[in-house]
């Protein structure tokens, strides 16, 4: 029996409950700090996941390459709008006892929303290899997205 015909004869549910280990594992991709955390990620994973099941499309590719898509961009979408909402890149950063800063002050307009996505995780001290995790990437493109992003800052800041 095909995979989509499978899919149609189960409920919502039990496709969820059934893929229950690729919402865990994606949402321990974004490295939680908490169980409550991890807990919040599932959840809206699970949203991606509904998404994915109304979605899916059996002759484009495998239902749980999709639902992991689906999966991650949901809670990826989440974080950044919650980020957002926390004034994102707006921490205030404090250098040694110096005055501090708002880092915003210093940021180029033309930043896309996944390289200051990805400035926050490295002003949070993510690695490079935490960050490629988060973004699905290898470690080699997520190096040359935080240099590409700080050449970007540098630039702006020369004056």
């Amino acid at each position: 029996m095909s995979q989509n015909k499978q899919h149609h004869m189960l409920s919502k549910d039990e496709i969820v409950k059934e893929n229950y280990g690729l919402l865990v594992s994606t949402a321990r991709r974004f490295y939680p700090k908490t169980q409550d955390e991890l807990e919040e990620y599932i959840q809206v994973g699970s949203i991606g996941m509904l998404k994915a099941i109304d979605t899916y499309d059996s002759s484009k590719s495998k239902f749980t390459t999709y639902a992991c898509s689906c999966v991650f961009n949901e809670i990826y979408n989440y974080l950044r709008k919650l980020n957002k909402h926390k004034n994102n890149v707006h921490d205030i950063v404090d250098f040694e006892g110096r005055e501090s800063i708002d880092i915003e002050d210093y940021l180029p307009e033309d930043l896309t929303e996944k390289e200051r996505f990805i400035l926050k995780l490295r002003l949070h001290e993510y690695t490079r290899k935490e960050i490629s995790e988060i973004l699905g990437e290898s470690e080699n493109s997520t190096k040359y997205l935080i240099r590409k992003t700080l050449q970007k800052i540098r630039k702006a800041n020369e004056d």
